[in-house]
């Protein structure tokens, strides 16, 4: 998680040159409660500057000293895997990387919402923390209003107030970042109690989107129950 952070600390100042990132979860849910998890780390929309910005130079003092970032994803994501491939009821777990598109995350299987609960506390570093963010019991999904990613937003700007250059680039990055959340059932979904999300045509896909700023600030409702 630490290299992670660093990470995005140093491409902070090329990402609002054009842009921001994006954090992406994916929750694909069965009936009997199993399923698969994704959180990617989004920075395609990005894609034309970072292809040119040489982020190896020295131009930017103090970012990179010759480092590219993005080098790095794969075996930070690669680690992350493996720390919630040791929880219980977690299979397949592995590095999502898409270097051309500059995506990156981390894929795995779930054998019940509690095994879920206990790989995102894992992976979002809420050690000794509350983690039932989810609930499961027979086709209803209950999320809980704890963003589960405020370790990550809270230690980067940690460590940006020992960068006085660029602790105003890292604040300006989380307020342009989005969120977005998307449930993937099995049925149709037959109920939402959140009337901030929207539901696919087919009725099996639930999406939740807003600014990365707005969650962590507390200014939305992340609490939901779908039934399906």
């Amino acid at each position: 998680m630490n290299r992670l952070l660093r990470t995005l600390f140093c491409l902070a100042v090329p990402l609002l040159v054009t842009s921001c990132f994006e954090i992406r979860e994916d929750i694909y849910l069965k009936h009997d409660g199993t399923g698969r998890y994704e959180m990617m780390l989004d920075f395609s929309e990005a894609k034309t500057i970072l292809e040119q910005v040489n982020i190896s130079s020295s131009h930017i003092p103090g970012f990179w000293e010759g480092n590219n970032p993005f080098l790095h994803m794969d075996s930070v994501m690669q680690k992350q895997a493996y720390q919630v491939a040791t929880q219980f009821g977690i299979r397949d777990s592995k590095a999502l990387v898409d270097h051309q598109n500059f995506r990156y995350g981390i894929g795995f299987t779930f054998k019940s919402v509690a095994s879920l609960n206990n790989a995102l506390v894992t992976v979002a570093n809420w050690h000794g923390k509350e983690h039932e963010f989810y609930s499961y019991a027979k086709g209803k999904l209950k999320r809980n209003e704890v963003f589960y990613w405020n370790g990550l937003t809270e230690k980067l700007e940690s460590e940006s107030l020992h960068q006085e250059n660029v602790e105003e680039y890292a604040k300006e990055l989380y307020n342009r970042a989005g969120y977005e959340w998307v449930l993937h059932t099995e049925g149709k979904v037959s109920k939402i109690s959140n009337k901030g999300v929207s539901l696919s045509e087919d009725s099996s896909t639930v999406k939740y989107r807003t600014k990365l700023k707005f969650v962590k600030e507390g200014n939305v409702k992340l609490r939901n129950t779908i039934k399906f």
